[in-house]
């Protein structure tokens, strides 16, 4: 049938193939049934043949073969990336960028909310290289389905604003009554009916097409089993294994399904039930599929998957066969064949990168291992804990941790010393400090006594490390270093040189040194984690020092790379700390973004102590609705956090300023760190900068003695020098308070256009107050840039938030439509009605529309989806 109603949408595609050899991204984003595969078929035949086309697709298994559509390509693949996929040729990314370079190509992915994490991995790496590639990157994918939680909505964040979005509207009652038309159904069919059953879903409307007389209103399932009627009873054996097989059914196997199982599979074709590729037989939509699959008895399920079963496991040759199997397995209760074929696909996910799916598979394997032998069960265990830990699932990687080392009672000292030690780091990891002080010290009580002496010394490293003993710790950990390079141990070495945390044993740049001598030996050893430790702890401490420019480079390679190598529990961390650094550099929506990603993904409490405390900031600054939970939760996350604990001292006593509150809060959290040790000065530096402004004998001698450059300025009286000091680093707002709280009428004004650029209402407010009590009355209102410039003083975000409220968007479709967390868009929402001082997002929608009809172009949003 053809396509109605989606020539604009062509159209765009067209365009971009016609930009080659520039390269493109396109996401196309619709619910089920809008009709994006048949556009992306539709639009793959129009090409010219001097352009390769490669088309894929995501299935919709519980734990998909990793890069699962490149083996629907595979064929028409280079036999570099071939072998890469066989896991005999390297990395499939690398082997694959390659070969697009080579000639201008449309390379389509489609269904990618059902992509594994080794298939979202690849989108990302070339998402980031789509400037060097001569490629058009067509992707499809269920936007109703991806929420925040979903795991494309990190590579869909990454790469949205790059991309052209494509969002597929439901048809209107013209192109229904088009296809009807088209149809040629029987002239009594009530259109009109017909529109409001379907809703304009493309797919619906081509099946209460076929079966009009279907009282399924928006479901179709009475549509396919009426199909389905009038065909044999036989066709339901192929059917039945079709719709349980997402990825299809290799077409030779078909005679083994039973008789005629060939003829039953041509009947269904010609009923618009199946397709059939070049070697497979699969469902025509994943619609069809579910509605055949539903009327599958559970008894009948079973069996149907234990046949898929005996029929592809003695053919399981690819990692794409093998990870079949398994979830045939599985469904089957086969629990011999589902804890060995697991047991193999997670080895393959894991070293492909899909570090999510190996966990999926290694579960499923050990909830059968009466079927594996002792050597198999410990190394799914140990491959589980790191797997697990890898994609932050951290009570799974402990329990898993724990289990081997309970298992290793009969194991010399040194064995169950080495798995007690993971354990407490994976305790630490966890949120759970205490646990992790024990464990290392049952780890030094198993290496002792000459055992192994160089894994006493990084024992005793990492318990020191755990108290805060920082004198003990660098004593601890140069033995540590010194033994592990001695005995060519350097992922150890790496591991305690990337710990360096800027206190005062490491200054003058000593831990800037040791993190990149770390990073060296790390990528030397071949160690993702500590590679990715380097990263971060570099990232986290330029920052923490006020070293932005630094900071954005580390960052940007970082987060580059644990990208490619999936390491998102690393990933998370540095997405933490870019939360703080576009706070320091004025992008303060866009660090809102970062903490709704940190915070609202259910992270470990480890990872939001910067992302906690930016919000609590930059919501407290705003006089943003929910500044008060905001910074009740950076308190809470503090409690476990060491030294980072005092971020949200840094906020209480910003808080304590700007009300004229007592600062007792923020004085106890500090108190209770300096009688832990010397934090890096910046951290103390940031609760200074308040203090000195509440009450400077609030600030005690060994403050001001290592206090950093700029706040030392203030302290000696110096504020236009410390000013330009905080300038000169990229800290506008630590400037512009200070300038409003002089007396020069430039420095005010620029302090006020600062301040009132990023929206900093609750700081303008006390600045006046301030002023005001100076004697100042003629203070300034702030120029008209950046939020002023828009009558409404509106952020740029904020513009683009109001907008769709213009076109009557929930928070989830405002989130959807801009790659955000659905409590980011709450909270942008709030802050327009505060804004704007109207009652709800009714009135704000209102206002919208009546600002678009007055100036087209006012609220109009930079990367309008095409509809």
């Amino acid at each position: 049938m053809p396509l109605v109603e989606r020539d604009d949408q062509l159209n765009v595609l067209g365009g971009l193939a016609e930009r080659l050899p520039r390269g493109s991204v396109v996401l196309i984003g619709a619910e089920a049934g809008a009709g994006k595969s048949a556009l992306l078929r539709e639009f793959a035949t129009r090409i010219p043949p001097t352009m390769a086309v490669r088309a894929g697709r995501c299935d919709d298994l519980a734990t998909p073969a990793s890069f699962a559509p490149l083996w629907d390509m595979v064929e028409t693949l280079p036999t570099a990336v071939a072998k890469a996929l066989s896991g005999r040729g390297g990395r499939v990314s690398a082997a694959l960028t390659a070969a697009l370079r080579r000639r201008p190509s449309v390379l389509i992915l489609d269904d990618i909310h059902w992509a594994d994490e080794a298939t979202v991995d690849l989108i990302g790496h070339l998402s980031r290289r789509i400037d060097e590639l001569p490629v058009l990157l067509c992707l499809s994918f269920r936007s109703d389905e991806v929420d925040r939680d979903h795991h494309l909505r990190r590579a869909l964040g990454e790469i949205e604003r790059a991309a052209v979005r494509i969002e597929l509207p439901a048809l209107t009652l013209h192109g229904v009554r088009s296809l009807a038309e088209t149809a040629g159904v029987d002239a009594g069919v009530d259109i009109d009916r017909l529109y409001a059953r379907s809703g304009g879903n493309a797919f619906f409307v081509t099946e209460l097409l076929a079966n009009p007389a279907t009282e399924h209103s928006r479901a179709v399932s009475g549509a396919v089993l009426a199909r389905v009627a009038s065909l044999p009873q036989t066709t339901w054996r192929v059917l039945e294994a079709a719709a349980l097989a997402p990825q299809g059914i290799p077409l030779d196997l078909l005679d083994d399904l039973g008789p005629d199982a060939a003829d039953d599979a041509d009947r269904a074709i010609e009923r618009g039930l199946l397709e059939a590729t070049a070697t497979k037989l699969r469902c025509r939509h994943d619609l069809v599929r579910v509605a055949l699959a539903e009327h599958i008895p559970p008894v009948r399920r079973r069996q149907v998957h234990q046949r898929l079963v005996d029929l592809l496991a003695p053919r399981a040759a690819t990692t794409a066969d093998v990870a079949q199997v398994a979830s045939h397995a599985v469904s089957a209760g086969d629990s011999a064949r589902a804890a060995a074929f697991s047991l193999r696909a997670a080895e393959r996910a894991a070293d492909d990168g899909a570090h999510r799916e190996a966990v999926r598979h290694l579960v499923n394997a050990l909830e059968n291992r009466g079927h594996l032998t002792v050597q198999d069960t410990d190394r799914a265990l140990e491959t589980c804990a790191i797997e697990a830990y890898f994609t932050h699932a951290l009570d799974l990687a402990l329990d898993c941790a724990l289990e081997l080392r309970a298992r290793a009672e009969d194991h010399a000292p040194a064995e169950r010393g080495r798995r007690t030690a993971w354990c407490s780091r994976l305790a630490f990891y966890g949120g759970d400090g205490e646990r992790a002080v024990a464990l290392a010290e049952e780890s030094i009580a198993l290496f002792a006594d000459g055992v192994d002496p160089l894994r006493e010394a990084y024992a005793r490293w990492w318990r020191a490390s755990l108290l805060g003993a920082h004198e003990e710790t660098r004593r601890l950990g140069d033995l540590t270093i010194a033994r592990a390079k001695a005995a060519g141990e350097l992922s150890i070495a790496a591991h305690v040189l990337v710990s360096a945390d800027g206190s005062e044993d490491d200054t003058s740049g000593a831990a800037i040194d040791r993190l990149t001598e770390g990073l060296d030996l790390a990528r030397r050893s071949g160690t993702d984690e500590q590679t990715a430790r380097a990263y971060c702890n570099l990232a986290y401490l330029t920052v923490v020092d006020r070293r932005l420019d630094a900071a954005d480079a580390w960052l940007a390679e970082g987060l580059d790379w644990t990208w490619a190598e999936d390491l998102t529990f690393w990933w998370d961390a540095m997405v933490d700390t870019r939360a703080m650094l576009r706070m320091f550099r004025g992008a303060w929506d866009d660090a809102l973004d970062d903490c709704a990603q940190t915070i609202d993904g259910n992270r470990a409490l480890r990872w939001q102590v910067c992302a906690a405390s930016t919000r609590a900031a930059i919501l407290l600054r705003r006089d943003a609705r929910g500044a008060s939970e905001a910074l009740d939760f950076a308190d809470a996350t503090a409690g476990d956090a060491g030294p980072d604990g005092l971020f949200a001292a840094a906020v209480n006593a910003e808080a304590a300023w700007t009300s004229g509150a007592d600062p007792s809060r923020a004085l106890d959290q500090l108190g209770r760190q300096l009688s832990m040790g010397s934090p890096n000065p910046w951290l103390v530096g940031g609760v200074t900068f308040w203090l000195a402004k509440i009450d400077p004998d609030l600030v005690s001698p060994a403050m001001r003695a290592r206090s950093p450059e700029p706040i030392a300025l203030e302290l000696r009286g110096d504020r236009r020098g410390a000013a330009e000091a905080w300038r000169s680093l990229g800290c506008r707002f630590e400037s512009a308070v200070l300038d409003g709280l002089g007396d020069d009428p430039a420095a005010l004004r620029r302090a006020f256009t600062e301040l009132t650029a990023v929206g900093a209402a609750a700081t303008l407010a006390r600045l006046r107050r301030l002023a005001h009590a100076r004697g100042i009355r003629a203070v300034p209102r702030g120029a008209r840039t950046a939020t002023a410039a828009d009558p409404d003083g509106l952020t740029p975000r904020q513009l683009d938030v109001l907008a769709l409220l213009g076109e009557r968007l929930t928070d989830a479709q405002i989130a959807r439509r801009l790659t955000i967390s659905e409590k980011t868009a709450g909270h942008h929402v709030s802050a327009i009605l505060a804004r704007l001082g109207v009652g709800d997002r009714h009135e704000a929608g209102a206002h919208a529309r009546a600002r678009t009809a007055a100036t087209p172009s006012a609220t109009g949003h930079p990367r309008d989806p095409v509809s």
